[in-house]
């Protein structure tokens, strides 16, 4: 591998590390080819991703990142399983170790911060982030103190999740406000330009301009 194509891995490892809201490492010595296949596919259908890169790389993509001592953990053959759902690795992660003891979890990183084993199996515990939706979805219209109950009942651990699913929420209704502000503009935009021009030689019934019919009436 040249240096352009480390540094290709690098940049990719480093947007994984900052933009997933979860990440798990994990040791796969011993995986067959198709183990690590019912792997991926697991993983696709829980909307993660799998991915094999040298230790040494990833260090270096983690350095200078609030997650950075997740790197005590890529020691000899690892894997990451990574997902934008802050839950949904985990979850994907710890039921395949429970079905192939080959599978070791080490640790990983949620958002900005670094997890051991036991924090990776307490985010495996937890909603994920489709499920707490319908939840609080299933509380309303209900009084607000069944939601706040709702809520208040979740373990600590989840302190951490429900803050990135505020900021999930909050990019959501800033991306709507946005295509609302666009859509009202467009439709403005529409109307104005089906408004008559009001111009002398616009064209009006039977073809013939203002001026035209105006300059026949002064003939008569």
């Amino acid at each position: 591998v040249d240096s352009a194509q480390k540094e290709k891995v690098v940049e990719e490892l480093g947007q994984i590390f900052e933009s997933s809201g979860v990440v798990v490492v994990a040791q796969y010595t011993g995986l067959t080819v198709a183990e690590m296949q019912d792997l991926r596919a697991r993983a696709s259908e829980a909307e993660a991703s799998v991915r094999v890169a040298k230790n040494r790389l990833a260090k270096i993509a983690l350095n200078g990142k609030s997650c950075e001592s997740m790197g005590e953990y890529l020691s000899g053959m690892t894997v990451l399983t990574y997902s934008e759902d802050p839950v949904a690795a985990a979850k994907v992660a710890e039921q395949y170790a429970k079905d192939n003891s080959k599978f070791q979890i080490l640790g990983g990183s949620m958002g900005e911060n670094a997890l051991d084993r036991a924090g990776v199996e307490a985010v495996s515990k937890m909603p994920s982030r489709d499920e707490l939706i319908s939840s609080i979805v299933g509380c309303i219209g209900a009084p607000a103190a069944n939601i706040a109950g709702v809520l208040g009942a979740l373990p600590e651990a989840f302190t951490l999740f429900r803050k990135r699913l505020n900021s999930y929420m909050t990019n959501d209704l800033a991306t709507m406000k946005t295509r609302y502000v666009n859509y009202e503009n467009n439709q403005l935009n529409r109307k104005s330009t089906r408004l008559p021009t009001r111009t002398s030689n616009v064209r009006i019934r039977n073809g013939r301009t203002r001026a035209e019919r105006l300059g026949r009436s002064n003939l008569r």
